[in-house]
Formats: C-alpha cells, structure tokens, sequence
C-alpha cells in the first residue's frame, strides 16, 4: 500500500491506468501520484505534465471546500497549496494554452471563487 514499495514502474502503471480509464480515484492518484512527482520527476520525461496535472486534480477534490455565505478568509488547505503550486508549474511551462486554462477555471471553482 505504500506507493515506495511498490517502486516507479508500479506506481506509473497505476496512474497511467487509473488516466487511461478515466476512473475517479484521487485517493491512489495523490497516493501514488506525489510519490513519483516527489521521488521519480526526472524519470517520467516528458509525461511529468500529464502527472502533474493528473495530481493537480486530485488535489483539488481534496482541497475543495464548500461556499460559506459571510465567512471570513480562510487558510487555504494543504491541498490547495500545492495545486497552485503545481498549477504555476503547469502554467509556466504551457502558458498559451487552453488545457491550463481550463485547469485554472477548475481551481477558481474548488475555491468557492466562480
């Protein structure tokens, strides 16, 4: 159950199936998915962005939280911190680009900010 036991080719294997198949499992994308990002980035090429952005909205479903009508600013959470850094990653490298706009669009609405 530990993304480090099963090593890189597993845990790829994994996202790569879990992307392909397009099932809802941010648990084992976050699990699996910041275990390569954090321990494997240089490994994965060129498919590092699709793991980003594969994270990213993982990150964001756990990261959402509900509209609450005269709250005061929150603290945005652990995962939201690092959406928007993984969103500035992606935006960075594709600034042109419609795919990351769209990603933004999901962060505004994760926010409660739409």
């Amino acid at each position: 159950n530990e993304p480090s036991r099963c090593g890189f080719e597993l845990s790829r294997s994994l996202l790569l199936a879990v992307r392909e198949s397009r099932a809802h499992r941010p648990d084992l994308v976050l699990k699996f998915g910041q275990y390569l990002l954090r321990s494997h980035a240089g490994r994965l090429g060129a498919e590092v962005w699709a793991m980003y952005e594969q994270v990213y909205i993982a990150l964001l479903h756990y990261g959402r939280r509900p509209r609450a009508a005269g709250s005061g600013a929150e603290e945005p959470s652990e995962e939201m911190r690092l959406a928007s850094e993984y969103y500035s990653l992606l935006a960075a490298r594709f600034p042109d680009s419609m795919r990351v706009k769209r990603l933004e669009g999901m962060m505004w609405e994760a926010k409660g900010e739409y």
